[in-house]
């Protein structure tokens, strides 16, 4: 349940982030292009898609990466302290953003807003990987069947 919850709140307020970022600056939207070429209409690579990328290398991998070891050595170099893990949920963030840049810098600010619900997630789920995983991996795949639909994306986001 707490999964869900991340996911329609990380979505929720992507959307939001994203309104803001196209009301009051002339960023261009976050370029999910190279990804709407690749499996658009076309099953087969939406399937690929779906269980290597998604699920595989951003639910897993990223939040194994992310949220369970980088999150977790930056609490410890900050002293493992509530102002540590502060410190560490906006540092990995961050990073997570800048890890997306290919997005462009839309996408690098809605990926890390992003990035902290997703932490938030996992401090409030008692430390336990799997509800970010579930979360990560709900969020791509409403994006990710969106864009094989020909649907837009919701928000400031192409």
């Amino acid at each position: 349940m707490l999964a869900v919850i991340a996911a329609v709140a990380a979505n929720l307020g992507a959307l939001a982030l994203g309104m803001a970022i196209q009301a009051t600056t002339d960023w261009p939207p976050l370029d999910l292009t190279y990804i709407r070429l690749s499996i658009e209409g076309n099953a087969a690579a939406y399937l690929v898609w779906m269980v290597l990328v998604v699920w595989g290398s951003a639910a897993v991998g990223e939040e194994l990466f992310a949220r369970g070891f980088v999150m977790d050595r930056l609490t410890t170099l900050f002293g493992g302290s509530r102002i540590a893990i502060a410190a560490a949920v906006l540092a990995q963030a961050l990073m997570f953003g800048l890890l997306h840049a290919i997005q462009g810098p839309t996408g690098v600010l809605i990926t890390a807003f992003v990035g902290v619900i997703l932490a938030i997630t996992y401090y409030a789920s008692g430390r336990n990987l799997w509800a970010p995983i579930i979360a990560h991996g709900l969020m791509d795949t409403y994006g990710l069947t969106l864009i094989f639909l020909g649907l837009p994306l919701p928000g400031h986001m192409n």
